[in-house]
């Protein structure tokens, strides 16, 4: 028995929707003379209007979605109360993702806030699965729920809760799994383990990658080196992820669907280490590390939002004309945090902006490098605090002075 996984693959996926709730929706419908020309009849016009209608509000709502903002939770029925109940429960989920922190439930606020989850939701549908294998197969039924990203962030922040940066990188995990049968190297394609860790890492935001292993991976990493912590091949492989976080695992199944592990997190050149203490099944032993490992993450990848607004003065060169310019001062609009961007000037190739936002220097300087658009000028001065001057003293006591001097150059 020690050479099998402990969880199967899971139920397999939709077979049908039953039910689908939409966000309020205001529609004006326009009004045409139609005896003024000729054409198609009112009717046939008003059934074209209704099936445009139609077509354009379902794809728009379903791609508005936000993984990070969904979950799903198994019911017994479609009546209201059951409902009602995984309706919070899925709240709960997304709460636990957003803070890395499973104890974030039995907070009073947040207990207060479950009571309210509709309050929260954007859309909900119920979907239908087939689970189990071969003869023992049955029905089961899930709420999915869409919930509102911007208000469950303003929740947060609210109550003083930092939570996930939206510009967190991914992890690539190389996992190796040791069975009676052998060593293999988990790919994406591992029809037990792959969704287990995805799953497990998913509960608590962590975005975790799988390695696809082709003919280019198999001649850089072979088993031996997971086995013995071989760090370099396996950073040289993680480089073509664009993440510098790997996470090393070997896992030993034992007699009893019982396994051990070890587990190595690598980034920021700290690499540090867990051991399981005994044997645990698997599902326990994937949701304990990666719960741990996502806390680790999150001290460096969460964002949260300070009453105080401060200012960085951003330097961008490289920018050779009107739309790259347009382009640097949107990317710098959309990131987490800022709530102002203001030209400076344009001259030379080089602009300058001034941002508002409500975290750190260095939170904003590391959400600009975890995009791909900015990159930190190699050979410029290094971004430093500007120096207080006695012409602040002309600021009005609600302007943000300039605390920073940040230096980019545009990505080609």
């Amino acid at each position: 028995m020690a050479n099998r996984c402990l969880l199967d693959s899971g139920p397999r996926q939709s077979i049908r929707i039953i039910a689908m709730r939409f966000p309020a929706t205001h529609i004006r419908m326009p009004e045409i003379d139609y005896s003024a020309r000729p054409g198609p009849s009112r009717l046939s016009l008003l059934l074209l209007l209704f099936a445009a209608l139609l077509v354009g509000l379902s794809p728009r709502l379903s791609a508005s979605s936000d993984p990070f903002f969904q979950a799903e939770v198994k019911v017994a029925s479609q009546e209201v109360a059951e409902r009602n109940r995984a309706l919070r429960a899925a709240f709960a989920q997304v709460l636990v993702r957003l803070t890395a922190d499973p104890a974030i439930v039995n907070q009073p606020w947040t207990r207060s806030a479950r009571t309210k989850a509709d309050h929260y939701l954007q859309q909900f549908r119920y979907q239908s699965r087939v689970a189990g294998r071969d003869h023992d197969e049955s029905e089961e039924t899930y709420l999915i729920c869409d919930f509102n990203g911007p208000a469950i962030t303003r929740l947060l922040e609210q109550n003083g809760i930092a939570y996930w940066s939206s510009a967190r990188p991914a992890a690539i995990a190389w996992v190796l799994l040791e069975t009676d049968d052998g060593a293999r190297i988990i790919d994406d394609t591992h029809p037990d383990l792959a969704p287990a860790l995805i799953q497990a890492a998913r509960r608590t935001g962590l975005d975790l990658v799988l390695p696809l292993m082709d003919l280019q991976e198999q001649r850089l990493v072979q088993p031996y080196h997971i086995q013995y912590s071989d760090t370099q091949p396996l950073a040289e492989a993680s480089a073509r992820y664009d993440t510098s976080i790997y996470i090393v695992t070997h896992i030993r199944a034992l007699a009893e669907d019982l396994f051990t592990a070890t587990w190595q997190l690598s980034f920021d050149d700290q690499p540090l280490y867990w051991r399981t203490r005994e044997p645990a099944p698997l599902s326990t032993l994937l949701n304990e590390t990666l719960a741990a490992i996502s806390a680790e993450l999150f001290k460096t990848y969460s964002y949260q939002s300070r009453p105080e607004k401060l200012r960085s003065q951003l330097q961008i060169t490289h920018i050779n004309d009107s739309n790259q310019y347009e382009h640097a001062w949107n990317y710098l609009a959309r990131l987490q945090g800022v709530t102002k961007v203001i030209p400076a000037s344009f001259a030379g190739r080089q602009a300058e902006f001034v941002v508002e936002h409500s975290g750190t220097a260095t939170e904003l300087q590391r959400v600009i490098e975890l995009g791909d658009t900015l990159e930190r000028e190699k050979n410029g001065p290094p971004p430093a605090t500007a120096a207080v001057g006695a012409d602040q003293s002309l600021h009005s006591i609600s302007e943000p002075v300039i605390s920073a001097a940040l230096r980019y150059r545009l990505s080609q």
